[in-house]
């Protein structure tokens, strides 16, 4: 991994710049995660209001 003047870097500083990648991915991916279990959430409503409905009218 070269800096801006084509110059290697430092392991630490290869190091370091791969971890910030690794962090902004992972960030990403919590919030994908956060946004999936949200929508997981209405659709369990979804389903257990439906249930509801069908028990009400066989009922």
């Amino acid at each position: 991994m070269n800096d801006k003047s084509g110059k290697n870097l430092p392991a630490n500083e290869r190091l370091r710049k791969v971890l910030d990648l690794c962090e902004a991915e992972l960030k990403i991916i919590a919030e994908n995660l956060s946004y999936t279990q949200f929508r997981l959430r209405g659709l369990q409503e979804y389903i257990r209001q439906r249930r509801e409905v069908e028990r009400e009218l066989e009922g």
